[in-house]
């Protein structure tokens, strides 16, 4: 799960090491910038995303709705990998007050965000808390972002004293949310299941008291030379499912396919 929120009124500054606080005007640190081969190429051109409507893949196929909702995720998952939702059944309320608290949090000051740092003892790396990312090599170049990750399920496993406690809301919006796009994957899982023959809840029954869900609230700062940074460099996600909630009119995301 992923939440991301592209540049707005925010700000911050940085000064070269692996932080994330990012400067708004004049030079990039020399970390940040792309070498040429690695930065974004609009060549390639816009290929149509696949859409699925939640809704129609999980009711009753007493329309035969259903049956072509799976084949096209079908498609869409041997084709891309990727696609889009509609009908996912979470209010505009929800989504509007789980992007705001996430913005509350990224627009306090340094020395607020930071006491939610993730590196401990400025070596050891930890999943949960505030970062940019774990600088590894002394050629390695940054993303152009701030993160926030918190662990939220199992439910059991959830480490409350690493969550911001500003803003307030951040916990309960996060926990509600959470709890709706695990019906999301829940749906997404049944519907994979059937997909391959199996019984339904084959995929739920082995993952539901186990599977890590992790919440990554991702900031990505105004840059005076966007054509030079990335604000996630090119990479592929390490879990079974990834649900990502991008803020309206947002640009920057893309997707691999084919090579291109």
């Amino acid at each position: 799960m992923h939440l991301s929120i592209p540049p707005g009124n925010m700000k911050g500054t940085m000064e070269g090491e692996a932080s994330p606080e990012l400067k708004l005007e004049g030079d990039i640190p020399a970390r940040y910038v792309m070498p040429q081969q690695d930065r974004p190429s609009a060549a390639a051109g816009v290929a149509p995303i696949p859409v699925i409507d939640l809704g129609r893949l999980s009711r009753p196929d007493a329309d035969g709705g259903a049956v072509e909702e799976e084949a096209k995720l079908r498609w869409a998952l041997e084709t891309w990998g990727f696609f889009m939702i509609t009908n996912h059944g979470i209010e505009a309320s929800l989504m509007d007050a789980m992007m705001n608290a996430s913005k509350e949090f990224f627009g306090q000051p340094t020395e607020e965000k930071q006491k939610y740092n993730n590196i401990i003892d400025g070596k050891r790396f930890r999943l949960e808390g505030y970062r940019s990312e774990l600088l590894q090599s002394e050629g390695q170049t940054l993303d152009w972002s701030c993160r926030l990750s918190l662990q939220v399920e199992p439910e059991g496993e959830r480490s409350f004293h690493l969550w911001p406690k500003y803003p307030k809301s951040l916990r309960d919006v996060l926990l509600q949310y959470a709890s709706r796009t695990k019906i999301i994957k829940d749906c997404i899982m049944r519907a994979l299941a059937n997909l391959l023959e199996l019984d339904e809840d084959y995929f739920i029954n082995r993952t539901t008291t186990r599977a890590r869900a992790l919440a990554r609230l991702g900031y990505y700062p105004p840059c005076p030379r966007p054509d030079l940074v990335l604000g996630f460099k090119p990479h592929y996600d390490g879990g079974a499912l990834s649900i990502l909630f991008i803020e309206e009119n947002a640009d920057g995301l893309q997707v691999l396919r084919n090579g291109k």
